[in-house]
């Protein structure tokens, strides 16, 4: 088994905060670190990691019967394996410590899960997704979504929690953690109805 995706919130959220308190002090637009706190808890996972193992199995499992695949061991994967033409500067930059972003496709309510299994196959490990906050309306998905995700609101944002967002992400970074951007996250969700790709978002 893995070790423990992100054991590491607190530190990631604390790091987040140093960071946005000092831009925002260089800015001359000073905000209360307890806010600043507040912010980075709304924002932050909340991993568990036994809840995280018991997810990866079943996904793993699930995904197995609802796709075919050719190379159960490497799912999702093309006959001329061109996917798996940059895994070794991944691998690279996981073991330096660097972190990675993904821009992922989301065509489908899968999109998440079916990225997970393709990063786990292939030793990479579980990126943090960016995730919208009407995803978290029920609380039995919040709980299995922040396990791997930190939130994103969508509209009435404050200026202290775009700080604290940015800052998350830049703490990710620096501390080596790998993360995944939907890409086509228009307002109100991504998927479509007839799960054609989308042109990116800004």
């Amino acid at each position: 088994l893995p070790p423990p995706a992100f054991p590491d919130q607190e530190e990631i959220a604390r790091l987040a905060v140093d960071l946005a308190e000092r831009s925002l002090e260089a800015k001359g637009e000073p905000v209360g670190r307890q806010e600043l706190e507040t912010q980075a808890d709304i924002i932050s996972c909340h991993y568990d990691a036994d809840l995280h193992m018991m997810l990866r199995s079943a996904a793993v499992n699930i995904i197995g019967q609802l796709f075919e695949s050719e190379d159960v061991g490497h799912m999702f994967v093309s006959r001329d394996r061109r996917e798996l033409a940059n895994m070794d500067r991944l691998r690279e930059a996981k073991a330096e410590g660097r972190g990675v972003v993904y821009l992922i496709n989301h065509s489908s309510h899968w999109d998440e899960f079916i990225f997970n299994v393709f990063l786990d196959q292939n030793n990479l490990g579980m990126p943090l997704f960016a995730a919208g906050q009407n995803m978290m309306a029920t609380p039995s998905l919040t709980k299995i979504f922040m396990v791997g995700s930190y939130v994103i609101v969508r509209s009435g944002a404050s200026r202290a929690y775009l700080s604290t967002l940015f800052h998350y992400c830049q703490a990710l970074g620096e501390m080596g953690k790998p993360q995944g951007i939907f890409q086509e996250a228009w307002s109100g969700g991504a998927r479509t109805r007839d799960g054609s790709v989308r042109h990116p978002r800004r």
